[in-house]
């Protein structure tokens, strides 16, 4: 007997690319994608350690090397731990569009293709917004945290910043900025989904502005310039997110339609 799956797509006027398979098939498929990805991080994660991890040591510590301050090691392996560290995020980074393909190639054919054509952009997208979040903060807005930091307190005490905090605390905040980035997207999802309405995410925009510029007072430094540079991509994001979800069609009324 077909699936209910097989079935509704055959109603629905679709083909199914991939073919039914007993579980036990799809586990070993889905051991393979995993394997192979563990082989290609661990390879590219070897090669990164090797030859490059000085260098983006030295790059990620520029910010405050920069301004002439000392960046130390407060315990044996911390530079070593932080630079495994930092490979280890750098590998994963260049392993990235294997890793995506991989998986594409295990789910994929399990997809109708309609859900094929919109997951393979969507995942796309995702990938270069949080991209560009974790530059621009690292470029723009870390910078100025930096400033602000260091020299608040420059009058009463000598800053001398241990390696490894100092590369704890960027990723605790780039990374969120990335995951801010992805705004638009979560918009469009959630109006996909027909969990809410374009028009209902301009409703509370005013709403949005406020908190976003009040939540952006607390993580900046107490100028002008940082809370802008902070609030101002926040809100232009989810005005692009609002024009991307007013040209979604819901899902329940994508389906009554066909």
């Amino acid at each position: 007997m077909k699936s209910n799956r097989l079935q509704t797509m055959e109603a629905a006027g679709e083909q199914f690319i991939g073919t039914e398979k007993p579980i036990s098939e799809h586990l070993k498929e889905f051991r393979q994608v995993i394997v192979s990805i563990a082989i290609v991080f661990f390879l590219v994660f070897v090669v990164i350690f090797t030859a490059f991890s000085n260098t983006l040591l030295s790059f990620v510590i520029q910010p405050i090397i920069a301004r002439g301050i000392e960046v130390v090691f407060v315990s044996l392996a911390e530079t070593l731990t932080t630079q495994l560290k930092l490979s280890l995020i750098a590998a994963f980074i260049v392993s990235l569009p294997f890793i995506v393909l991989r998986v594409w190639s295990f789910i994929g054919p399990g997809l109708y293709p309609h859900e094929r054509k919109m997951i393979a952009p969507l995942v796309l997208v995702m990938l270069v917004l949080f991209a560009v979040g974790v530059v621009f903060s690292y470029l723009v807005v870390f910078s100025l945290v930096v400033e602000f930091l260091v020299y608040a307190a420059d009058d009463i005490v000598t800053p001398m910043i241990s390696v490894g905090q100092y590369v704890g605390f960027l990723f605790s905040f780039v990374v969120p900025f990335g995951l801010a980035f992805e705004m638009p997207v979560v918009m469009v999802v959630l109006t996909k989904l027909g969990l809410t309405t374009g028009q209902s995410f301009v409703k509370v925009r005013r709403y949005v502005i406020f908190g976003t510029t009040v939540l952006s007072a607390f993580l900046t430094p107490p100028d002008i310039l940082s809370l802008i540079l902070l609030a101002v991509p926040m809100i232009v994001l989810y005005e692009v997110g609002i024009l991307a979800a007013k040209m979604v069609k819901p899902r329940n009324q994508a389906l009554s339609v066909d």
